[in-house]
């Protein structure tokens, strides 16, 4: 019996590694992935997420979270995807009222600040994608 906990204890960080635990709240599930460090991780837990909690408030940090792991492996095409649904996501938070744990100003001033990072991310993977694309093309091109 206690082989079995020592072990259950070991492969535990590996038995649940990039799954949030069940009944994981939002926040908690957030810190889980702004902490991981691990890109593969993140990744993960950042998928979960996503899943999890489609109508998160912070699903717009996630997506640029994501974006820089992507980005990070050398997928810039599915960077800028995650980095549109970034902006597009805070897009979709401007149309709701205020949680209420914020006030009305808090609320927008949060959503503008959340902008203004989701769209310097895409403008960042765009250009991550076009270095990309041409160094692809200085590569194939004829000397």
């Amino acid at each position: 019996m206690t082989s079995i906990l020592a072990l259950v204890l070991v492969l535990q960080p590996l038995l649940f590694q990039g799954t949030p635990a069940k009944g994981l709240t939002d926040p908690a599930a957030f810190s889980q992935i702004t902490s991981e460090r691990n890109p593969q991780t993140k990744k993960k837990l950042a998928l979960n997420f996503e899943k999890s909690f489609p109508k998160s408030k912070r699903l717009p940090e996630v997506y640029i979270e994501l974006t820089r792991v992507l980005v990070s492996e050398s997928d810039f095409v599915s960077a800028k995807q995650y980095a549109e649904k970034a902006v597009s996501s805070v897009d979709k938070l401007k149309t709701q009222p205020a949680p209420p744990e914020y006030t009305n100003t808090t609320w927008h001033d949060w959503l503008n600040t959340i902008d203004a990072s989701a769209k310097k991310n895409l403008d960042w993977a765009n250009q991550m994608l076009t270095w990309q694309q041409q160094q692809l093309r200085s590569t194939l091109r004829p000397r």
